[in-house]
């Protein structure tokens, strides 16, 4: 890769499908530096604090954000990271070219076998999904798959994760909605496993943040 700082995979598995060359990969790269370094983020005074302790121009509400600190954070991040069964030594490798087959989250609907009904997802869904994804060896990890109606809004993320740790050895990929239920999804796992450091030792969870928010804004 032309980009300095980043390093190309592009070519790591010849065999894969690419909607796009490698120079084409490129201009979508500078084009998104060039978003953050011109027109910024708009973000609570919180996260502006932040990026500005970090070395980010700030303007008001305003983050630009430079290409070399978004290079950095790349760079920092792990190039694999093992995700383990909770009740075995198994685990999956997430990084490079591997690929895992897990379900997905937050369905609003679903098409009830028993009685043909398209129907509102339920916590039950949520649960039922968890024992299937669990009994198939064909699935690696787990997500919701239900969107349950049948919970308080701003906590049905903490009720999809219980159901899925209930119901559930295989690595969890959990949606915590705010950075509130994230705190508090990792209460659960410091119950879970006793401490944090333990959890660290053989982790099984890794969080998907699920905040919605207007493009170029940050909550």
């Amino acid at each position: 890769m032309a980009i300095e700082g980043l390093k190309s995979y592009y070519k790591e598995n010849w065999t894969s499908f690419h909607a796009l060359s490698e120079e084409q990969v490129e201009q979508v790269i500078l084009g998104a530096f060039e978003i953050l370094e011109t027109i910024g983020i708009k973000s609570n005074q919180r996260i502006c604090d932040l990026y500005k302790k970090a070395g980010a121009p700030v303007e008001g509400d305003i983050v630009k954000v430079p290409r070399e600190m978004v290079i950095k954070a790349i760079n920092s991040a792990p190039k694999s990271i093992k995700l383990y069964n909770r009740k075995t030594d198994e685990y999956i490798e997430v990084g490079g070219t591997n690929t895992f087959i897990g379900s997905g989250p937050t369905n609003p609907f679903f098409q009830d076998f028993e009685t043909n009904e398209r129907r509102r997802s339920t916590l039950a869904d949520c649960e039922n999904c968890a024992k299937i994804m669990d009994a198939l060896p064909e699935f690696d990890f787990l997500m919701s798959l239900s969107d349950p109606v049948d919970c308080p809004p701003e906590l049905k993320d903490l009720y999809s994760l219980q159901a899925m740790l209930e119901y559930s050895d295989k690595p969890i990929c959990s949606l915590p909605t705010n950075r509130y239920t994230m705190e508090e999804q990792g209460e659960m796992i410091k119950a879970l496993y006793g401490s944090l450091e333990a959890f660290a030792e053989k982790p099984s969870i890794i969080m998907l943040s699920g905040e919605t928010a207007t493009p170029l804004c940050s909550e």
